[in-house]
C-alpha cells in the first residue's frame, strides 16, 4: 500500500510536466497533487525532495520549462498545505535559492521571487522560518538594481526585487530582528530610494498599476517601479518600532546628504512624506525629533533651505510637533542671520534661506486649523525673540534689529492665515500678543520695516488680507459692507482698538518713517474704520487732526514726511466721506488738497489711488526714501507770499510770552515803563496777526469745519448723539502737544495776582500777572504808593518763553539747562550765598520792607554780591514771576521759596544810581 502511494505522487507530478520538450505545463493537475498531499501530509516529506532533485536535473540540462514547472508546484503546495509547511520548507527554500542566483535566467529569478512572496505571506510563526532565507535579501537587492538593456524586462526584474524585499521585511519583523537588520543593511534603504527615482525611456503607468497588470486582452503592461519602491518603503516604515525609527530616519537623511538629493525635484519631500504617512502614530514624535536633529546640523545654505521645506511637509496638525518644528526653524533663522552679518561669500544664499524659513513658518500656519493654535505659535515666536534679546546683551543693535525684523515677519506670515479670532474661552493670549507687538512698535530702535510688518499683523487680525482690496472697492463705491459679528474681531477691538490707534498715530511722528510705513498706517486706519465705523471715528479723527496741527508747527520732521502725513489725513477723511456718503466733506478735503497742489506743497512721493491695493501708492519709485537731510527750514512751509513767512507758532489760549529785555545803558525808571508798554503793544499786534493768519490758512484741514460737517451727517449723529463733544474732547487745549500732556495738570490752578507797590521819589511800578485764559500781562502806572503784599498762589507750569531762551546765553554754563524748581533754586543760591537761613532771611526781608515804607531808604537799594566777579544780576519782580511759572510744584518747599523770593525782590528791585544799570528782565 505504501508502494502504491509512492507511485501515485510520482504519477501525479509527472502529469503536470509537459509531455514533450517545448510543450506546455498542465497546471490543472497541480490541484490533484495538492489534494493528495492534504489527505496524506506525510507524503510531503517525499514530494519535496523529489521536486527539488527534479528541478536540479532539469536545470543542469537547461530545460528551463521543467525547472519553472518545479518551482510552480512548490508554490502551490505552500499555499495549499500551509499547515504542514514545516515538512517541506527546507526543500522549498533551497530550490528558491538555486533559482535566485540564476542571474542569466531572469525568468527563473522572477518565479523564485513569486514563490518566496507566497512563502512569506503564509508565515505566522517565527519557528517555521528556515535559516536559509537570511541570504535571500542580497539577491533581491541585486534584482532591484538590475540594469538589463530591455526597458520592460528591467522594470519587471526591479519590481520583483522590490516585492521580494517587502516580503523579506515582513519575515524579519516576525523575528524582532528588524532594527539590527536596517542598521546593518543600509543598502536596502538606499536601493529603495534609488528606485523611487527610477526613470527610463518608457513612460511610467498610472499609479494604480502595481507590477505586471493584465488588461482585457491578456497582455501585460509595464511595471511601475516608482510606485512599487514607494510601497516598499511605506511597508518598511509601518513595521518598525520605536527603537528602529531613529535608525530608519538617520539612514534616509544620510542618503539624501551623500547623494545630494535634497534639492532634486522635491524628492526629499516625497520620500519623507511617505515615511510620515506610514509610520505608527506613537512613533511620529521620535521620527520628527530625529529629522530636526539633522536639520540643526551645519549644512550649506542651499541644503538647509531644502531641509526646511521638507520639515514643513512632514509636520502634522498637532501642537507638540508644530512647536518642535517652529523652535528648530527659529534657531536656524538666528544662525543664518548671524552668518549673513559676517559678510561671508554665501551671504546671498543666507538671505534666500532666511526668506525660505519665514515662508515656511507661514505654510505651517496654513496647516493649522485652530485659531487658538495659531495664536499660540505667534506667542511662541515673540517669546523666543524676547529670550534672544535678553540672553544676548553683547549683541550689536544692528543684529538685534535684523533678528527682530525676521521674527516679526514670521508672526505676520502666521497672522495672514487667520480666518477669525475665535481663539477659545479667553482672548488673553491674543491680548498679550498685541501688547508685545505694540511695545516693539513703540521702541525707538525698531526699524521702519519691522513696524510695517507689525501693522500688517494687526490688519490680518481684523480682516483677511486677500479681502482688503474688494472691501476697499466697496467702500469707495459707497456699497454696504457686512461682516460676521461672531468672528471674535469686535471683542478684540473692544480691548485693543484704542491702544492700536494711539500707537499708529504716535508712530507717524517718527523720523525714520518711509513711504511703506505711511501706506501701511493708512491701510490699518482704513481696516479699523471698516470694522468699527462710527466708533473708530471717535478715536481717529481728533487724534489725526491734532497731529496735523502739531506737525504744522513743528519743524523737526522732514518736509516730505510732513507732506505725506497731510496726504494720509486727507485720504482718510475722503474714505470717511465715502463711508457716510458726505459730499460736503469730500469736497472740502478736495479743496484743501487742490490748494496744496496749487501752492506746490503737496506730497510728491505718495498718491491716493482708489484703484490700488492699499489706497496709497508710491508715486516716485526712483527716489522715495525719507532722509533727515530733507529737513527744510521753517520759512519754506508754503510757496505764496502769505505762506513763505516764518512758520506760524501754534496759538494756544493758555500761554503767552512774559516780557523780558536787557538794557545795556542806564535809563530811568520812567523810560523802562515806556519800553514795557511799547513791547506789549508790539506783541499784542503780532498775536492778532498770527491768529488772523491761522484762521485764513487754506493748506491745512480745519478741525472745526470737519466737526461741523460730521455732526451734520444724520446717520453718524444718530449713532453717536454727543458726537461734537466727543470730537472736541479729543483736541482739548490741555492735550494739544506731548509736552503739555506730560507737564500740564488736567485742572489748571486758580489765577495768581501779585501786586507790588514800592514808594520812591516820584515813581511807582505795579506789576500784575493774571492767569485768566492762561495769559500774562504787565500794567505799569505812576502814582504815589504804599507797599501791599498778597500771599502767593500756585501757578500752572508753562513752556519756556522765547525771551528765556534768548537770555540763556548770558547765564553761566552750569545753569544752562531746563528751568525746573531745583535749577532755579540753585540759580538763586549761587548769587545769594550771603543770605541767611530761611527764617532769618524772612525776618530781615520784613525789616527791610519796613525801612522802605518809613522812607529810611531812598527807594533804590544796592546789594553787593561777593561770589561773582563783574557780574551783577538784578532780579526784578518780573524775574521772580517768570521763574516761578517755569518751576515745578514741590509741596511746601515751593511755597517757602516763593515767599523768600518775593521778599528778596523788594530788597533788590532797583539798583543804586551809581551802578548805572537798569533792571534785567529774565524769563
Amino acid at each position: 500500500m505504501a508502494f502504491g502511494k509512492t507511485k501515485k505522487y510520482k504519477r501525479i507530478v509527472k502529469t503536470i510536466f509537459p509531455q514533450v520538450e517545448g510543450g506546455e505545463m498542465q497546471l490543472g493537475n497541480i490541484s490533484k497533487l495538492v489534494y493528495f498531499c492534504e489527505m496524506s501530509p506525510e507524503q510531503l516529506q517525499k514530494v519535496g525532495p523529489y521536486i527539488e532533485s527534479k528541478a536540479q536535473k532539469n536545470l543542469s540540462k537547461k530545460r528551463l520549462i521543467y525547472v519553472s514547472t518545479c518551482i510552480i508546484i512548490i508554490r502551490e503546495l505552500i499555499i495549499g498545505c500551509r499547515r504542514h509547511l514545516a515538512l517541506f520548507s527546507g526543500n522549498a527554500t533551497r530550490l528558491m535559492k538555486i533559482l535566485l542566483i540564476q542571474t542569466e535566467y531572469p525568468s527563473l529569478q522572477i518565479e523564485a521571487t513569486e514563490t518566496f512572496i507566497r512563502f512569506a505571506s503564509v508565515q505566522d510563526d517565527s519557528n517555521q522560518i528556515p535559516p536559509e532565507i537570511d541570504e535571500f535579501i542580497k539577491y533581491f537587492i541585486i534584482m532591484a538594481k538590475n540594469m538589463d538593456n530591455d526597458d520592460t524586462m528591467r522594470r519587471t526584474i526591479r519590481g520583483e526585487g522590490l516585492r521580494g524585499v517587502t516580503a523579506y521585511v515582513s519575515l524579519a519583523s516576525l523575528t524582532d530582528d528588524l532594527d539590527p537588520f536596517i542598521t546593518k543593511h543600509t543598502d536596502i534603504i538606499f536601493t529603495i530610494l534609488d528606485n523611487m527615482q527610477y526613470r527610463d525611456q518608457i513612460p511610467s503607468p498610472n499609479m494604480e498599476n502595481r507590477n505586471q497588470h493584465h488588461d482585457e486582452t491578456g497582455e501585460t503592461t509595464i511595471t511601475n517601479v516608482k510606485l512599487l519602491a514607494t510601497e516598499c518603503l511605506k511597508d518598511l516604515c509601518g513595521r518598525v518600532d520605536n527603537m528602529t525609527v531613529a535608525s530608519l530616519v538617520t539612514t534616509i537623511v544620510n542618503y539624501l546628504d551623500s547623494h545630494q538629493k535634497w534639492n532634486f525635484e522635491k524628492f526629499a519631500v516625497y520620500a519623507l512624506t511617505s515615511v510620515t504617512q506610514s509610520i505608527k502614530v506613537q512613533n511620529y514624535t521620535i521620527m520628527l525629533t530625529s529629522f530636526l536633529r539633522h536639520l540643526e546640523l551645519d549644512h550649506p545654505p542651499t541644503v538647509t533651505k531644502e531641509i526646511v521645506l521638507t520639515s514643513v511637509a512632514i509636520v502634522n496638525d498637532t501642537t507638540s510637533s508644530i512647536n518642535m518644528v517652529v523652535t528648530s526653524l527659529l534657531k536656524i533663522l538666528v544662525r543664518s542671520i548671524e552668518n549673513s552679518s559676517k559678510h561671508l561669500p554665501d551671504v546671498d544664499q543666507q538671505f534666500s534661506l532666511q526668506n525660505s524659513i519665514v515662508e515656511s513658518i507661514g505654510l505651517i500656519g496654513r496647516k493649522i486649523k485652530s485659531t487658538g493654535k495659531k495664536v499660540e505659535i505667534m506667542n511662541q515666536i515673540i517669546n523666543s525673540l524676547r529670550d534672544i534679546i535678553k540672553s544676548n546683551n553683547s549683541t550689536t543693535n544692528n543684529l538685534i534689529n535684523l533678528i527682530t525684523f525676521s521674527f516679526i515677519q514670521c508672526i505676520s506670515q502666521v497672522a495672514s492665515t487667520l480666518n477669525d479670532l475665535v481663539v477659545g474661552p479667553s482672548l488673553m493670549p491674543l491680548f498679550d500678543l498685541t501688547s508685545k507687538l505694540i511695545g516693539i512698535h513703540q521702541s525707538p530702535t525698531t526699524s521702519h520695516q519691522t513696524k510695517t510688518f507689525i501693522l500688517s499683523t494687526f490688519q490680518s487680525f481684523l480682516i483677511q488680507q486677500i479681502q482688503f482690496k474688494s472691501l476697499f472697492d466697496q467702500l469707495m463705491n459707497q456699497q454696504i459692507i457686512q461682516f460676521n459679528n461672531n468672528d471674535g474681531v469686535l471683542e478684540f477691538l473692544n480691548n485693543c482698538s484704542k491702544p492700536i490707534i494711539e500707537t499708529i498715530i504716535s508712530g507717524l511722528k517718527s523720523k525714520n518713517n518711509q513711504p511703506d510705513n505711511i501706506i501701511s498706517i493708512f491701510k490699518t486706519l482704513v481696516t479699523l474704520l471698516i470694522r468699527e465705523k462710527s466708533k473708530q471715528i471717535q478715536y481717529s479723527i481728533p487724534m489725526l487732526l491734532k497731529l496735523e496741527s502739531e506737525i504744522d508747527d513743528n519743524n523737526q520732521l522732514p518736509i516730505r514726511l510732513v507732506r505725506s502725513i497731510h496726504l494720509l489725513i486727507s485720504s482718510y477723511l475722503i474714505v470717511v466721506a465715502r463711508l457716510y456718503r458726505s459730499k460736503e466733506l469730500e469736497d472740502y478735503i478736495e479743496e484743501v488738497s487742490n490748494y496744496r497742489k496749487s501752492m506746490n506743497i503737496h506730497c510728491k512721493y505718495l498718491l491716493f489711488d482708489t484703484k490700488s491695493l492699499s489706497g496709497l501708492v508710491i508715486a516716485n519709485t526712483q527716489k522715495h526714501l525719507y532722509s533727515d537731510q530733507d529737513q527744510d527750514i521753517s520759512t519754506l512751509i508754503s510757496g505764496s507770499t502769505s505762506s513763505t513767512t516764518v512758520a506760524t507758532t501754534k496759538i494756544t489760549t493758555q500761554t503767552t510770552i512774559v516780557t523780558s529785555t536787557t538794557i545795556e545803558e542806564t535809563i530811568t525808571t520812567q523810560e523802562t515803563v515806556e519800553k514795557i508798554e511799547e513791547k506789549e503793544k508790539i506783541e499784542e499786534k503780532e498775536k492778532v496777526e498770527e491768529v488772523e493768519q491761522k484762521e485764513e490758512r487754506k493748506d491745512i484741514i480745519s478741525l472745526e469745519k470737519v466737526i461741523e460737517i460730521l455732526c451734520a451727517i444724520q446717520l453718524l449723529s444718530a449713532e453717536i448723539p454727543n458726537l461734537k463733544s466727543i470730537l472736541l474732547e479729543g483736541v482739548d487745549p490741555n492735550n494739544l502737544s506731548i509736552s503739555n500732556l506730560q507737564l500740564l495738570q488736567q485742572t489748571p490752578p486758580p489765577p495768581r495776582i501779585i501786586t507790588n507797590e514800592i514808594s520812591s521819589i516820584n515813581t511807582t511800578t505795579t506789576a500784575t500777572i493774571s492767569n485768566d485764559s492762561y495769559s500774562n500781562e504787565i500794567n505799569t502806572t505812576t502814582t504815589t504808593t504804599t507797599t501791599t503784599i498778597t500771599s502767593p498762589m500756585k501757578l500752572p507750569i508753562l513752556n519756556k518763553s522765547r525771551e528765556s531762551v534768548v537770555l540763556s546765553s548770558t547765564i553761566p554754563t552750569m545753569f544752562q539747562k531746563s528751568l525746573t524748581f531745583d535749577s532755579f533754586k540753585q540759580f538763586v543760591n549761587y548769587f545769594d550765598e550771603n543770605n541767611q537761613a530761611v527764617n532769618g532771611v524772612t525776618a530781615a526781608a520784613n525789616q527791610q520792607a519796613q525801612q522802605i515804607q518809613n522812607g529810611s531808604i531812598s527807594g533804590v537799594v544796592k546789594v553787593e554780591r561777593n561770589n561773582v566777579h563783574n557780574a551783577i544780576f538784578e532780579q526784578t519782580f518780573e524775574l521772580t514771576c517768570a521763574k516761578i511759572i517755569e518751576a515745578q510744584h514741590i509741596n511746601k518747599e515751593y511755597s517757602d521759596l516763593m515767599e523768600i523770593l518775593k521778599l528778596s525782590e523788594q530788597q533788590n528791585l532797583f539798583e543804586n544810581n551809581d551802578s548805572n544799570r537798569a533792571p534785567i528782565f529774565i524769563n
